[in-house]
């Protein structure tokens, strides 16, 4: 059923994100769900704005490697 699928969708979701570097998670999480930029992710984690985009890099290249092995 769509409830179960989307239960299932939310345990991948969950443990693709829980195995990630957890300021990767949180720039991740801010850029993609809260529309933060760059800048203001940097200020908040109180990291500059080249290491925000280093952790969006480690983020994306995690999430497909993640959905590879899990496909």
């Amino acid at each position: 059923t769509q409830s179960r699928s989307s239960a299932a969708s939310d345990v991948y979701k969950r443990q693709m994100l829980d195995t990630l570097n957890p300021k990767a998670r949180t720039a991740f999480l801010m850029a993609q769900l809260d529309g933060l930029t760059y800048g203001a992710i940097a200020e908040h984690i109180g990291v500059s704005e080249r290491m925000v985009k280093k952790y969006m890099a480690q983020a994306m290249l995690h999430c497909l490697q993640f959905a590879g092995e899990h496909a």
